[in-house]
């Protein structure tokens, strides 16, 4: 943990103060919570600088967001920012790549510096691409295989939204049961946003021997498949 005098190491308990940058190593991770409950997962090789009270600043790595209730958060990251209110949503960033996706309510993703360009993104949607490029339309995501696979979910305590995750889960089962939405074999393996084309018939083999990959499924618009820091 950095702020503009000294760098020092973080201990569990810690008071996380306006202006302060948390930086993780490659085996570490740190979760920040706030007093409305609200929670920032932040994944190994990351850096977050807390800018205000609901300001966070993801210079890169990846960041969970939990806000439960009424709580809303902003976290900037280049030239793309998200709004987070009443929803759990996750952001990858590595200059100028960027990667958003949603796990249950809607979030607000916008560029700043371009009047107009801003989506809404919906449970079970991601977007991703180049961050100085114009927004694309969200693509669909399997919501249950990213939540068993991803660390920041994974390795760490129940989220205050866990009962809302599973029933935005149930829902998109529900549709995939119904045909709606259709697996692809679309998948992204590792860290950032490269799309890669499988085999079907040998989606789940490959899975098993490469870190966190999510099949995603489509609506019949285009789709990708997703992976965890």
């Amino acid at each position: 943990m950095t702020n503009d005098a000294a760098r020092q190491a973080a201990s569990i308990g810690d008071a996380v103060r306006i202006g302060n940058e948390i930086i993780t190593g490659i085996d570490s991770h740190a979760e920040l919570t706030f007093e409305n409950k609200a929670v920032a997962r932040l994944s190994a090789n990351a850096a977050l600088t807390l800018k205000s009270e609901n300001v966070l600043e993801l210079s890169r790595g990846a960041l969970l967001l939990d806000f439960p209730g009424r709580t809303k958060g902003k976290v900037q990251a280049g030239a793309i920012s998200v709004v987070v209110g009443r929803a759990t949503a996750l952001l990858e960033y590595e200059p100028t790549v960027f990667k958003f996706l949603v796990l249950e309510g809607t979030a607000r993703l916008y560029r700043p510096a371009k009047l107009g360009d801003s989506i809404l993104v919906r449970a079970g949607q991601m977007v991703f691409g180049n961050a100085n490029a114009s927004l694309t339309d969200p693509v669909d995501f399997d919501i249950e295989r990213f939540v068993k696979t991803c660390p920041l979910i994974q390795n760490f305590a129940s989220l205050e939204n866990e009962r809302a995750i599973a029933a935005a889960n149930q829902r998109q089962q529900r549709d995939k049961s119904k045909k709606r939405l259709l697996d692809t074999n679309l998948i992204m393996f590792g860290g950032g946003s490269t799309v890669s084309v499988v085999d079907p018939d040998k989606r789940s083999s490959e899975a098993a021997t490469t870190a966190n990959p999510t099949a995603t499924t489509t609506s019949g618009s285009r789709a990708a498949s997703e992976t965890h820091p």
